[in-house]
């Protein structure tokens, strides 16, 4: 019987050759975010972003009027839209860096594979 890496060997080709030195330089935090929206996945990444701005947007217009509102009850109800549409914010913010965390782990994962082809 024959060595794994023996039948791991042919199955390599150059693009994963230069993937593996990709991997070996090692990622900064900015290409990670831009990974995120690539892929098949990608579109996800894309209106979660647009998301989590339009929930800025709204925290601040919330906030706006919680401070314009002529009644206390209004001013309360101003004030727990702008915490809701900070916590959706937070709450979106966290699938994005959920989403860096797996990629990073997905390339770990095929470094260590194609150290064991290697």
């Amino acid at each position: 019987m024959t060595r794994i890496e023996d039948k791991l060997r042919p199955m390599l080709s150059q693009a994963d050759e230069e993937f593996l030195a990709d991997l070996e330089s090692g990622q900064g935090f900015f290409t990670q975010l831009g990974a995120v929206f690539r892929g098949p996945m990608g579109w996800v990444g894309l209106c979660v972003l647009i998301a989590a701005f339009g929930m800025v947007g709204l925290a601040i217009w919330f906030g706006w009027e919680a401070f314009h509102a002529p009644t206390d009850r209004l001013t309360i109800l101003w004030s727990a839209a702008a915490i809701a549409a900070i916590l959706g914010n937070g709450l979106l913010r966290l699938f994005l860096a959920s989403r860096m965390h797996q990629l990073t782990l997905l390339r770990a994962l095929k470094r260590i594979e194609l150290r064991l082809a290697q």
